[in-house]
């Protein structure tokens, strides 16, 4: 069984609701990124947002409900954190055609 954070199911709840302000913060504190020293320079490395494609109960990630529901602030803040386009629920289905299917008039803008 696969643990999930109160941090990840907080995203989950935060992205269906459209909560802006709240995936942000999410975002920020879930960011993984390290320095790494390479002769006398440091370098910034930001790695993929720490669960950000954490499925919740109905087996769909941020992403997923986020597009579903027409929250395109929010599906572009989790793009931008390098959640999975490809991730799909239980019945197969990805982002995009949960969007299309969703509240949103123009899914493909959500991209």
């Amino acid at each position: 069984m696969v643990r999930t954070s109160a941090s990840q199911l907080y995203m989950y709840a935060a992205a269906a609701s459209g909560d802006d302000a709240r995936v942000r913060g999410l975002l920020a504190v879930l960011r993984v990124g390290v320095n790494i020293r390479v002769d006398k320079k440091t370098v910034r490395v930001e790695l993929r947002v720490a669960g950000v494609d954490r499925k919740g109960r109905d087996k769909m990630t941020p992403l997923a409900v986020a597009a579903m529901r027409g929250h395109s602030r929010i599906v572009g803040m989790l793009l931008a954190a390098k959640a999975s386009k490809a991730a799909v629920n239980e019945d197969g289905d990805t982002p995009l055609c949960l969007a299309a299917r969703g509240k949103t008039t123009n899914p493909c803008a959500l991209y």
